[in-house]
């Protein structure tokens, strides 16, 4: 990911100092991690739900394995 990240911001443009640079690659881990901790929070919400016997309707589940896992596997390579 480092070298891709790297490949990337020497593509589209020359950051002069290094702080710019670590900076970049900062905020671009921290979109990433982002975005998979908000497609993923309804799976672990569900999962410690299901621990604690609550019912969860089939349906639900169904809406988070549809729509919201794949979001995070769109952006990924966005980011």
């Amino acid at each position: 990911m480092f070298c891709s990240i790297k490949k990337t911001a020497l593509q589209t443009s020359e950051v002069r100092n290094h702080i710019g640079r670590e900076v970049a690659v900062a905020n671009r881990f921290f979109f990433i991690v982002f975005s998979d901790a908000i497609c993923w929070i309804p799976v672990f919400v569900i999962k410690i739900l299901s621990l604690f016997r609550v019912e969860i309707p089939g349906t639900i589940i169904s809406w988070i394995v549809i729509f919201f896992l794949p979001v995070n596997s769109a952006l990924n390579p966005i980011l």
